[in-house]
């Protein structure tokens, strides 16, 4: 159930949360009830899910017992290692096996029929967080037994299930203990998801429709230069409304049930460099590279050629982690050759980060690489940057709705940067006290009455 239809919002929202604030002080009835909600939120994604989250969630739970029991034997290693397996091969059948057989008929001339599933919502995003919980009690991060309780209830917390933060195990089982519900985390928490909301509905989605115009004419007909670029720039911008939209949402409803989970953007687009962009951007999943992928290979602890070879490794992973296409693992492997071009020549680095061309060159790259993200095929997307650049568009009249679209670009751009977060920064004076919640309202109305008058648009990371 998407966080933006009607019934979400008008029914099991206000439901989730009045059934919260009736039993604030107990909290065992309030995780009962949560645990529920979680599951009712996956059935409208259907029953593959949650099956495959319970076999899930019971094979785990055994495979940290006797984890736990054998650490630190080899035993325990091979326990481990074979309970990754288990955790990684749903994701590789039902994300990946229709992209392995459309590339081995695409090299051998084969015509190997494609097996047609049902991907389960949200099915990288709890992967990686049954693997973390997997990798900490190896580790010894995690030293206490974890109940199968708990274990369910992480992976199938419906705040983050289709979208993150990739939340850790150890924050959320010190929270299913103790939390409070407080009024100040209440009205932050109600702010923030009607600021999320507003964000999807209001500006993502009005982009998508231009988006979806823009890349649907990129092989079959060709528009003007300028419709590109602002086709590219829309895209960007409604990637990060869309997904940051989403992330604001997911954090305003934990902090009302009392729950805090970490933030997953850092207004990305100020970024100075490439390095910097992606320390702002989606900070759950580099942070889940970092600790899982990176530091374990080696780091940057190690000579140049293995330090290239581990940066390698990581981005090829995130790209192939976002999507079984092509187009993602070259957007991968654009981000690692940026990355060790800003590690590698320094003085370059250096100069981008201190001055202002710095913001240029990152806002060039992440909008030029942002295309790879969302072309179908990376013919598509050589045929997109070419013309914006001019090959097969030079000459062609501007058209009406790029015209048109300039003056919202604008207006999204400027939420993409702190100006919002510097006004609600102000001192609440007498006026700011008035019109904040009643600027508020207006969102809110307006985002269930957008949401009324069209179909459901699905948050692009859900495809993830």
């Amino acid at each position: 159930m998407s966080f933006t239809s009607n019934l979400f919002l008008t029914v099991l929202l206000p439901v989730t949360f009045g059934f919260v604030l009736l039993f604030r002080k107990n909290l065992t009835c309030q995780n009962v009830f949560l645990l529920l909600i979680n599951i009712t939120t996956l059935l409208f994604f259907g029953l593959s899910g949650i099956i495959l989250l319970a076999v899930m969630c019971v094979l785990d739970y055994f495979f940290i017992r006797l984890i736990q029991r054998n650490n630190p034997s080899r035993s325990a290693t091979f326990l481990f290692v074979f309970a990754l397996l288990l955790n990684i091969a749903p994701l590789l059948l039902f994300k990946y096996t229709g992209f392995i057989f459309e590339t081995v008929n695409s090299l051998f001339g084969t015509a190997l029929l494609q097996p047609q599933w049902i991907v389960p919502v949200g099915i990288s995003f709890f992967t990686f967080q049954a693997l973390s919980l997997l990798s900490d009690v190896k580790t010894g991060k995690i030293t206490y037994r974890p109940k199968l309780f708990e274990i369910v209830f992480y992976l199938t917390f419906f705040t983050t299930i289709t979208s993150g933060p990739i939340v850790r195990f150890d924050l959320i089982h010190s929270q299913l203990s103790s939390r409070k519900i407080e009024a100040e985390n209440i009205n932050n928490g109600l702010t923030r998801l009607v600021i999320g909301l507003g964000k999807k509905v209001l500006l993502a989605n009005y982009l998508a429709i231009y988006v979806e115009d823009v890349f649907s004419y990129t092989e079959s007909y060709s528009l003007s230069v300028p419709a590109y670029w602002l086709g590219s720039i829309a895209f960007t911008l409604q990637l990060y409304l869309d997904f940051s939209g989403y992330s604001d949402m997911a954090i305003g409803i934990s902090k009302i049930i009392g729950f805090k989970i970490p933030e997953n953007f850092d207004y990305p687009y100020i970024a100075k460099n490439i390095g910097d962009f992606w320390r702002r951007w989606h900070i759950s999943l580099s942070q889940w590279f970092r600790d899982y992928i990176y530091i374990p290979l080696g780091g940057n602890r190690v000579g140049v050629p293995r330090h290239i070879f581990n940066l390698f490794v990581v981005w090829l992973l995130t790209g192939i982690w976002h999507g079984a296409n092509w187009t993602f693992i070259a957007w991968g492997l654009m981000y690692f050759v940026l990355l060790v071009f800003e590690k590698y020549v320094p003085k370059a680095a250096l100069f981008l980060k201190t001055h202002f061309i710095g913001h240029l060159y990152t806002l060039f790259f992440v909008n030029l690489l942002w295309i790879f993200f969302r072309a179908p095929s990376i013919n598509a997307a050589c045929v997109f940057v070419a013309r914006m650049f001019g090959v097969g568009s030079i000459g062609t009249p501007v058209e009406p709705a790029t015209v048109q679209i300039i003056p919202f670009l604008i207006i999204a751009a400027i939420c993409c940067t702190t100006v919002i977060k510097r006004i609600a920064s102000l001192k609440e004076n007498r006026v700011i006290k008035v019109l904040k919640p009643i600027a508020l309202c207006c969102v809110l109305v307006l985002s269930i009455f957008a949401i009324s008058n069209s179909s459901v648009t699905p948050f692009i990371y859900g495809n993830f």
